[in-house]
């Protein structure tokens, strides 16, 4: 394993403490007032999908009870066995119903614990309402895309730690000279986790966005304004917007 170096900078790899996205990507939302980064929209109760999908369940036991019943060797309980096809059949179709509902409930939930991040168009001021904190656009540094191995992981010179790669999203402010880094969200995917919210981001806000990625060398990372990774049509808004402040 390869020892931190001197001039290591936790600031740049992840932390992972921030809230986990599984399968429920962030989304960008802008309007003349605001700009904030929310967690998707909770979709539509998939009724028909359900139903299709016990119906398939329901004909499959069955089907299997049905076989069973007129393949059997005599002497076999046939109540015993329509039983137990049914209360199998009965009990993947309740957790079928059941799965969706909870995955719908933790979508709710989330929405209604409000954006990782909100910008006030008017007051120029960052938001973290779930850390309950607000900043002066003065006080930010930068928001930060991370794609690295996680901070407490070892290096080797091998990838044999390539798994444990995810990537967050990070505010890095400055406030009574002390610096801070507020971890908001992450995910498990290395790379094209938060495109699409920051594309948008740095169209409508001034707030400058660094993507930090882990180069082959252990505890080596390459540090790159986002607007540089971008279309030319969003470098240019960027630069003019920032060139203006």
């Amino acid at each position: 394993m390869v020892k931190r170096p001197a001039d290591f900078n936790p600031e740049n790899f992840i932390d992972g403490k921030g809230e986990f996205l599984i399968g429920r990507p962030a989304v960008a939302y802008g309007g003349p007032r605001e700009f904030r980064i929310d967690p998707a929209p909770v979709r539509p109760f998939p009724t028909f999908n359900l139903v299709a999908t016990n119906i398939v369940f329901v004909l499959f036991f069955a089907g299997f009870a049905w076989f069973c019943v007129t393949h059997n060797d005599s002497g076999v309980n046939e109540f015993a066995i329509c039983a137990g096809t049914t209360a199998v059949g009965l009990m993947t179709c309740v957790c079928s119903v059941g799965f969706s509902m909870y995955g719908r409930w933790l979508g709710a939930s989330e929405l209604a614990r409000g954006p990782w991040l909100r910008y006030d168009k008017v007051t120029r001021r960052v938001e973290l309402s779930r850390q309950r904190l607000t900043f002066e656009f003065s006080e930010i540094v930068h928001l930060q895309y991370v794609s690295t191995a996680r901070i407490d992981r070892p290096r080797s010179v091998v990838a044999e730690e390539s798994k444990y790669v995810r990537s967050e999203l990070n505010l890095v402010t400055i406030r009574g000279g002390k610096r801070e880094r507020w971890n908001l969200v992450n995910s498990m995917w290395p790379s094209g986790a938060f495109e699409e919210v920051l594309d948008h981001l740095i169209e409508q806000t001034p707030v400058p966005v660094v993507r930090i990625t882990e180069t082959a060398g252990p505890w080596k990372v390459w540090i790159r304004p986002y607007c540089d990774l971008t279309k030319p049509a969003s470098t240019a808004a960027q630069a003019e917007r920032l060139g203006g402040n």
